[in-house]
């Protein structure tokens, strides 16, 4: 990826002057009390400011996660190394003031503004869109495959090169734009290292699938009056699928443990609505969360509205069909207790367990950089970055696609085609077994 054009953003100074009347003579200056020695400088300018004089509020000065008049989060490279985190899209996403949705590997099955694998920042819940990412005080550049780049892909930034990120966790809009209306995050790189430096880390899961691995090297020269480094890096990331997590194999269970130790697989909260509606009807507590439903069919303009395939004689009147609600209360027919479908039969859940739930990803990212300050009272300081990256995503199956087909009335395979061999009237077959649609009450 081609380095972004270049934007210098300049710190303002405001100045806050007064006149005073001239002093027509000069006394010895007296010696300061133990009083004024202690005057902390914060409350020092705020009495500038009350009786003239200059007060800075804004400069170039380095201040501190305290110090910032905004509010500031400074996450330096080896803390985060103390802590086992040594990739930088990791580092942030991971931070206090990341909140919200935060877009990583595991959205391979969707559609993504930046396309596959793209990796972005949300600060205060305000989506990657109000974040302005910042390279040494300039803006980084959207990246990403296909789809239509709008942000910067923080995967792409070189790991091993950063020294430090800074977190403006205040909205800066007034200064930036409106991208930066949730907040600022500037990554500062390397200027004080010399020689060369290796590096690698790995993770290995005890479940398999998702192992990953980076390595990387930098170099560089540092004077009194410039300096140049180079870095580049390798990371991989493996696959992980259905079948490689005991929470995702067999079936998106999503395990729910009560106060007794049972594991419940659709949950309580699900399970007490169905009570809750139909007194004496439960869910079956060994049914997946359903997320995808198979032999179904809709009729429309009749009381069912879906009803599913369940080899009998079903409550529907139509052979082989069931359909699990009715006006809002559960159907119990055969009087069993549990709701006359049972989805963990019907679901498509775990049928896919090669289904990919974190794409592959090899990424390369190379960065070179310096600066270099002339002699002279001019202080001119030239600089230079330019950065490539190659991000390869792979995700041979990320899901089936579900297919909602129309089926005539007269087609020879429609349950309802009562011409058909095996064909019933669904609608005189419905008012059988349950009365004409005007004749129920709503409930």
């Amino acid at each position: 990826m081609k380095k972004r054009a270049l934007m210098i953003a300049g710190s303002s100074i405001s100045l806050a002057l007064s006149i005073a009347s001239p002093a027509f003579a000069q006394t010895e200056p007296e010696e300061k009390t133990a009083e004024e020695v202690a005057v902390p400088e914060e409350e020092k300018a705020e009495t500038a400011a009350n009786t003239g004089g200059i007060v800075v509020t804004g400069s170039r000065l380095k201040q501190n996660t305290f110090s910032s008049i905004s509010p500031l989060q400074v996450i330096t490279n080896s803390d985060s190394q103390d802590t086992g985190l040594f990739d930088a899209a990791t580092i942030l996403q991971r931070s206090e003031a990341a909140s919200g949705q935060q877009i990583d590997a595991t959205f391979s099955g969707f559609v993504l503004d930046n396309g596959p694998g793209s990796k972005t920042l949300n600060l205060r819940g305000l989506g990657a869109d109000r974040v302005l990412i910042l390279i040494n005080g300039r803006r980084m550049a959207p990246a990403g495959a296909e789809g239509a780049p709008t942000n910067p892909s923080i995967n792409l930034l070189p790991s091993s090169l950063i020294d430090r990120v800074e977190l403006l966790t205040d909205g800066a809009s007034s200064i930036y734009g409106s991208d930066a209306v949730a907040g600022v995050a500037n990554v500062i790189m390397k200027k004080n290292f010399d020689g060369l430096t290796l590096f690698a880390s790995g993770d290995i899961n005890p479940q398999g699938g998702g192992d990953d691995y980076q390595v990387s090297g930098t170099w560089g020269v540092n004077n009194d009056r410039g300096f140049f480094g180079i870095g580049a890096e390798y990371s991989y990331q493996d696959y992980i699928r259905l079948n490689d997590r005991d929470f995702l194999r067999g079936c998106d269970k999503h395990y729910e443990i009560d106060q007794n130790g049972n594991i419940r697989t659709l949950g309580l909260a699900d399970n007490a609505l169905v009570r809750n509606r139909t007194p004496g009807v439960r869910v079956s507590d060994n049914e997946c969360k359903v997320g995808g439903l198979s032999d179904r069919i809709f009729i429309p303009n009749a009381t069912y509205g879906s009803v599913y395939y369940t080899p009998g004689a079903g409550n529907t009147g139509i052979p082989h069909f069931n359909e699990n609600t009715c006006r809002g209360v559960e159907l119990d027919r055969n009087g069993d207790g549990l709701r006359d479908v049972d989805f963990q039969d019907v679901n498509t859940n775990g049928c896919n367990q090669e289904q990919v739930f974190q794409s592959q990803a090899k990424l390369i990212n190379v960065m070179a950089f310096g600066e270099y300050t002339f002699e002279g009272a001019a202080n001119i300081t030239p600089f230079f970055e330019l950065s490539y990256s190659n991000a390869r995503l792979r995700a041979d199956n990320t899901g089936t696609p579900q297919l909602f087909p129309m089926v005539p009335a007269t087609n020879a395979f429609n349950p309802c085609n009562r011409f058909a061999v095996g064909g019933v009237d669904c609608r005189r077959a419905q008012n059988i077994a349950m009365g004409p649609p005007e004749s129920f009450d709503w409930v």
